[in-house]
C-alpha cells in the first residue's frame, strides 16, 4: 500500500512540474504586447526629402529621445526610399535654432524649435518628430521592457501633421530578456512601415 502510495505521489508531483514548465515556457513564448494607432499611411515619392527631429524626452531616462530620433532615421533609410537628412546636420540646426530662439525669448518663457521652422531651414519637404513617454522596464515578477512613443510627420509646404500615430510595446522578461533598446527597434519600425505608401510611379 505505501509503494502504491509513493508512486502515486510521484506521478503527481511530476505532473505538476511538467505542468509549470508548460506556463512558464508559454509566457516566454508568447510574443510582444503591442497598442497602435495611426491614421493612413502617406503617399510619399522616392527622393522625397525628410528631416528627423530630435524627439522629446518624458522619461527618466536621458537618452530615450536620442535614441528614439536615431532609430527613426535607420527605420527610414533601411525600408524607405526617401532622402534622409543626415543626424549631424539636423543637430546642428536644431542646437542652432533653439540659441537663436532662447536669445530673442522672454526671460522665463520656453524656447521650442516648430518642425516647420527646421524643416526651412534645411529645405526639406517634410519633418517627422515625436516624443518618448516610456522607456525602461516595468519591475516586478517578469521585469519586462516596455517603450511608448508618438510620433508626427508635418508638411513643410504648409505646416500640416499629415501623419500621427501613438503606439506602445511591452516585450518579454525572464527568460526571453528582451532589453528596451531592441523593443524599441521593434516599436519604431512598425511605425514607420504604417507612415509611408510610397508612390511607384504615375
Amino acid at each position: 500500500m505505501k509503494t502504491q502510495t509513493n508512486g502515486r505521489f510521484r506521478m503527481w508531483r511530476n505532473m505538476l512540474a511538467t505542468g509549470a514548465l508548460g506556463l512558464m515556457l508559454a509566457a516566454c513564448a508568447g510574443g510582444d504586447r503591442q497598442i497602435v494607432t495611426a491614421s493612413a499611411p502617406v503617399s510619399l515619392a522616392p527622393g522625397n526629402t525628410i528631416a528627423v527631429m530630435p524627439f522629446d524626452n518624458l522619461t527618466n531616462s536621458e537618452e530615450a529621445g536620442q535614441v528614439a530620433s536615431y532609430l527613426a532615421v535607420s527605420a527610414l533609410r533601411a525600408t524607405t526610399g526617401l532622402a534622409v537628412q543626415p543626424e549631424s546636420n539636423v543637430t546642428q540646426t536644431y542646437d542652432s535654432l533653439a540659441s537663436e530662439n532662447a536669445a530673442t525669448s522672454a526671460v522665463g518663457a520656453h524656447s521650442t524649435v516648430s518642425a516647420r521652422q527646421l524643416g526651412e531651414i534645411l529645405g526639406v519637404q517634410y519633418v517627422l518628430t515625436g516624443s518618448v513617454s516610456e522607456y525602461g522596464y516595468q519591475y516586478g515578477l517578469r521585469e519586462e521592457p516596455s517603450v511608448s512613443m508618438n510620433m508626427r510627420l508635418v508638411d513643410i509646404s504648409d505646416g500640416s501633421i499629415v501623419w500621427t500615430a501613438s503606439s506602445g510595446i511591452v516585450g518579454q522578461g525572464t527568460f526571453a530578456r528582451d532589453s528596451v533598446s531592441i523593443i524599441a527597434q521593434r516599436l519604431v519600425n512598425q511605425m514607420v512601415a504604417n507612415m509611408t505608401r510610397t508612390k511607384t510611379g504615375n
